[in-house]
């Protein structure tokens, strides 16, 4: 069996903004059969967001603008605010003093992916999918009457076979 991939697509819980701690749902979105062809899909739809973002950050009226997410809000884990630190100090050797100034930066598609992941923002990430001979259990409760780890009545989580 070959390793296949998978591009996933994931929505953020929304009140007033999108809060990327707590993804609402992820699906499977494309499955590819090697590894170069996902990354660079991946990028692909990264890059196209983060311009469209962009876009709107200049003209409002589309809808959704990085201000629209958590981290830009000011409500940001401290850790992701770490990495947005680091991310800016990295790529121009000064200090971050504000959200802001991460938006004006040139960035190659690269660093649009590495920007995206790094700031939680990503709608879209990229994952190994298990072998189709793996054996997968899951577990029904009785009691609760659903499978453990069961989300909004769809997916059940699977456990891989020790």
């Amino acid at each position: 069996m070959s390793q296949k991939y998978a591009i996933r697509a994931i929505s953020y819980t929304y009140d007033n903004y999108f809060f990327t701690e707590k993804p609402d749902s992820i699906t499977i979105d494309e499955i590819f059969d090697s590894k170069e062809q996902a990354q660079n899909r991946l990028k692909e739809l990264l890059s196209d967001t983060y311009c469209k973002y962009q876009a709107v950050e200049q003209n409002i009226q589309h809808g959704e603008t990085f201000s629209s997410f958590d981290i830009f809000a000011g409500y940001g884990s401290d850790d992701v605010i770490q990495k947005l630190e680091d991310f800016y100090e990295k790529k121009t050797g000064e200090t971050l003093e504000s959200f802001e100034q991460l938006l004006t930066l040139p960035l190659t598609d690269e660093d649009m992916v590495e920007f995206m992941m790094v700031s939680g923002i990503n709608q879209y990430d990229m994952i190994a999918l298990l072998d189709e001979g793996t054996d997968l259990y899951a577990v029904w409760i009785n009691d609760a009457q659903k499978y453990f780890g069961q989300i909004y009545g769809q997916t059940i989580t699977p456990f891989r076979a020790c």
